[in-house]
């Protein structure tokens, strides 16, 4: 099990002085040995001592009471309150010493058998330094900060029984699903006084992808590119296995654990169950932008029946659909003129309007952007302007400026169609593998960077896409089946 880090921002009443920062290096550090997870602390110090945050209130669990840490007056010393409780934390893991200098061990920090009260002045006049912790004023090298040894079972269980809430319970910061939630809280004279982190860990259960980290909500070096790519408003996602063969109702299910963090997703087809599958595993705060693939009458026809009777099984019937499209670059393929996609959505509003009147949301087709600014025919066929626009097709965009490039694009299509349509990004993102298309390069570094970009513009996008796709022919540059922003689909 790994846990999530939840760091709240800290809480500075004035600057950082080097004590302080030291201070706060080693509480996270703390922090950082029960989680088993590396914490960027010299970016997170940076921002907080960039930003100061109000105090913050009073947490409503258990306090971390230091005995002795007020001064009469009811105010706090910043170094007293900073050395005990440090010392404090010393003496939670049962470490010692008086060193200095950083040590290399990486020994497991050991919990005692019960709670400890914090340790006089005296006991922790000399910063200790074990476990690879250092001590003494803040550094530009935070390696020497963070731990990555092992944490026995029993010693988050002995954080979780301290910090639990009166009914021994898991704290009002808990994971979003099941697993343990740890939070470690101040008193209020203690928070007040300016110095002191509010912190909460959360560990969560779920599935984990294959090829990757053995932690639930850890993808390994995709992780980045989760981080990024989850700010936009949706996700593109396909119901296969890596053979191509279909997901099950329960894979499906599984899968959209982790898209929980988009409000869109977009189905590019009605096979394999997919359209009953989805709205079975959809939160409700999500909606379906549904594909019909194909635009002859047959297909459409057929499709949209199929899209007809998952939604009215369903519980939440039509207002689960927010969009229904009919092709996916069609025009950009060679495969239809702007009249065959014309006749396409007449042909589909007309059953809707027939089959399904209680459907409001939007008909459109997909194509690519450039496809739509060289057929200005199309600006007109959809009820907004749906665009799929990458990056790495341009040959010449660094990843890390992809998101100013892409709304330079926005702005272009825009000057061919016009301002009155929405302009909505149905598909972008970077390949993780493959060869250089002109000096773009398909990497997972790249990836992330791209995402970071881009959801750094703007969040109306979908990104492209849930796995890699090893069931889709690789094409001239390797590219095509590696979109993934998981990595690879756990089937």
């Amino acid at each position: 099990m790994k846990a999530e880090i939840l760091l709240l921002p800290f809480v500075l009443g004035s600057a950082l002085a080097s004590e302080e920062a030291w201070v706060h290096k080693r509480a996270v550090s703390y922090v950082t040995m029960v989680s088993t997870t590396n914490i960027p602390l010299a970016d997170y110090l940076a921002a907080a001592s960039a930003v100061p945050a109000a105090p913050a209130a009073p947490v409503a669990n258990k306090a971390v009471e230091l005995p002795g840490a007020s001064t009469s007056a009811g105010t706090t010393s910043s170094s007293s309150v900073g050395s005990r409780l440090v010392g404090w934390l010393d003496s939670f893991f049962g470490l010692g010493g008086t060193s200095n200098t950083p040590t290399t061990t990486s020994a497991a920090p050991v919990a005692p058998a019960a709670p400890v009260s914090a340790p006089s002045p005296s006991e922790v006049a000399t910063p200790v330094v074990s476990a690879g912790l250092a001590a003494g004023p803040v550094s530009s090298d935070d390696s020497q900060y963070t731990y990555s040894g092992p944490v026995p079972t029993e010693t988050v269980n002995w954080w979780d029984n301290l910090f639990a809430d009166e009914s021994g319970t898991a704290s009002a910061n808990a994971a979003p699903t099941g697993g343990l939630s740890i939070n470690i809280g101040y008193s209020a004279s203690i928070v007040a006084s300016g110095i002191i982190p509010s912190v909460s860990i959360a560990t969560s259960t779920g599935s984990v992808p294959s090829g990757g980290s053995s932690s639930p909500g850890d993808y390994g070096e995709y992780n980045g590119i989760v981080e990024y790519a989850t700010k936009a408003k949706g996700v593109t996602y396909s119901p296969y296995i890596k053979s191509g063969s279909c997901k099950s109702a329960q894979q499906v299910a599984n899968d959209f654990e982790k898209l929980a963090p988009f409000s869109l997703i977009r189905l590019y087809s009605t096979d394999c169950s997919c359209v009953e599958n989805t709205l079975a595993a959809i939160s409700s705060s999500q909606k379906l932008f549904l594909g019909i693939y194909n635009i002859d009458s047959n297909t459409i026809t057929s499709g949209l029946q199929t899209i007809k009777s998952a939604v009215e099984a369903s519980s939440r019937g039509w207002s689960a659909v927010d969009t229904i499209s009919i092709g996916n670059e069609q025009v950009n393929d060679g495969k239809a003129t702007v009249q065959d996609i014309q006749t396409a959505l007449n042909t589909a509003r007309s059953w809707l309007k027939s089959n399904a009147p209680q459907y409001s949301g939007s008909v459109v087709t997909v194509d690519t952007l450039v496809a739509v600014k060289n057929n200005p025919g199309l600006c007109d066929l959809s009820d907004y302007l749906a665009v799929n626009c990458h990056p790495y097709w341009d040959g010449s965009v660094q990843p890390s400026n992809a998101g100013p490039w892409l709304q330079n694009q926005i702005s272009g299509l825009q000057a061919v169609c016009g301002n009155s349509k929405e302009v909505f990004i149905t598909e972008t993102g970077w390949p993780n593998k493959g060869s250089n298309f002109g000096s773009c390069v398909p990497s997972v570094a790249n990836e992330e960077a791209a995402f970071k970009s881009i959801s750094g513009v703007t969040t109306n996008y979908l990104a492209f896409t849930t796995y890699n796709d090893p069931w889709k022919p690789a094409g001239q540059y390797g590219v095509e089946s590696n979109w993934g922003i998981f990595g690879e689909s756990p089937e």
